[in-house]
């Protein structure tokens, strides 16, 4: 198992590098941690990491830490694909196994949150929109201006800003939850936003 606060090398868009780079940059990523493969992939070029890393592990220690709910999320996921809320441990059970060879994150919930915000950037331009992940795609966007009050929406804004430069990204959408006035990145790493 893998704490963010742990080494890391910068690879495709995969979203534990985003996690460690948000953490190293100051911002508030709720406990995020990488639990192994449920079925290691077969294939040669991984099976030295999968011999070092793959190691047995205790899934419901990690979850009562971590704390319920939480959610489950694909280490290179998009789309909400494979994406869990677990909120018990027959939840977390069942989730684990459906993973079968995907790798997965457990991520502490932000349970009560006030806002959802996606910030999309295509180039130098960047906007921080309220998001509704529940609605059709074609309602999740919604449109609201002052949805969040002008300091947390500039704290919003350079987030994107700042992790789109720091990984020198040119297309993206970074989520976020807002809870009493804390911008909780939970998301940062879409190449290929909706």
């Amino acid at each position: 198992v893998y704490l963010l606060n742990s080494p890391f090398t910068f690879q495709s868009m995969e979203k534990h590098s985003a996690y460690c780079a948000l953490l190293r940059l100051g911002m508030h990523v709720p406990e995020t941690v990488l639990v192994p493969y449920k079925h290691p992939v077969e294939n040669s070029r991984w099976a030295y990491t999968s011999a070092k890393y793959n190691q047995p592990f205790d899934l419901d220690s990690i979850a009562q830490e971590l704390g319920y709910p939480m959610f489950m999320k694909p280490f290179d996921g998009g789309g909400w694909r494979g994406v869990s809320r677990i909120t018990s441990q027959a939840d977390l059970h069942k989730a684990y196994d459906e993973s079968g060879e995907m790798l997965m994150h457990l991520q502490q919930s932000i349970d009560g949150y006030d806002v959802f915000a996606r910030a999309l950037t295509i180039g130098p331009e960047s906007m921080v929109m309220k998001f509704q992940p529940d609605e059709p795609m074609h309602n999740r966007y919604a449109v609201s201006h002052d949805f969040l009050t002008p300091q947390t929406g500039a704290e919003a804004l350079s987030i994107a800003q700042t992790v789109n430069a720091f990984f020198r990204w040119e297309f993206n959408s970074c989520e976020m939850l807002v809870k009493d006035g804390v911008v909780y990145p939970i998301d940062y790493a879409n190449a290929c936003p909706d």
